[in-house]
């Protein structure tokens, strides 16, 4: 698998059917959503099918979640931005690798790259 540098800076992780990389039971996909594999850079958009879904979908607005704030979601984020999407991070559904970063990485991006806001609050949107 081509990881690039990225291994350079540390050890293989989060590869498909490793320990630590299974979808936990309360996440997993249903039949009918589309999933992306082989993501093999910090960013989503980066090797991945991903854009071309997104595009085929005509999606516009993007919730960005997961692991680590300063690492993965950050260089999607800004992907993300670059690409013309909107995208919206509730900081309470994504981590840093430890708290300084994460919240140095929420301070870089709410400027102009994304907004910032709570699971609650997303919520109470999608329902409205």
């Amino acid at each position: 698998m081509d990881y690039g540098i990225e291994l350079d800076f540390e050890e293989p992780h989060c590869i498909e059917g490793t320990p630590g990389a299974e979808i936990i039971t309360e996440l997993a996909p249903l039949e009918k959503d589309y999933i992306v594999t082989n993501k093999r850079r910090y960013s989503a958009f980066m090797g991945t099918d991903l854009e071309i879904l997104l595009r085929g979908l005509r999606i516009e607005n993007l919730i960005l979640t997961g692991a680590f704030t300063d690492v993965c979601v950050l260089a999607t984020a800004l992907d993300a931005r670059a690409l013309d999407y909107r995208v919206i991070i509730p900081e309470d559904c994504v981590v840093g690798t430890n708290p300084e970063r994460h919240e140095a990485a929420l301070k870089c991006i709410s400027y102009k790259i994304v907004y910032i806001t709570t699971t609650k609050k997303v919520i109470d949107t999608l329902k409205e």
